[in-house]
């Protein structure tokens, strides 16, 4: 509801860090959890989802790495510029159509993160 209501109030880089900020939490959800053959040990996003990865399958593997590619895009000063500040010389201005996709992507990444969870927490029982 943040991240619409500062869409709707053409704050674009506001609204893309709620949900990155979600992001990176719901990935939390999988850390210690048993996944397949093992379990996850990583404490933070990348490293959550750069273990998914390694036991995913088929498509499981290309959508987390669109997952980690957005999300280090977005992180990186001279990309999105989101969640480490922008680049004062290099930086680019997110503009609030970009912001809404962006925003997008990730709510379809998060539900993606909750139906897999789900999945696996019925696999693993």
């Amino acid at each position: 509801q943040a991240s619409e209501r500062a869409l709707a109030d053409g704050n674009g880089r506001q609204a893309v860090q709620e949900v990155l900020w979600l992001l990176e939490t719901i990935s939390t959800a999988f850390r210690n959890s048993d996944v397949l053959d093992g379990s996850i040990q990583g404490r933070y996003f990348n490293k959550i989802i750069g273990e998914l990865r390694q036991r995913g399958r088929g498509h499981q593997d290309q959508i987390l790495q669109w997952m980690m590619t957005l999300h280090g895009y977005l992180s990186s000063p001279t990309g999105g510029g989101v969640r480490h500040g922008v680049d004062l010389k290099e930086g680019l201005a997110l503009g609030i159509d970009e912001a809404r996709l962006y925003c997008n992507l990730i709510r379809s990444y998060l539900t993606f993160l909750i139906a897999e969870h789900e999945r696996l927490s019925r696999h693993a029982a």
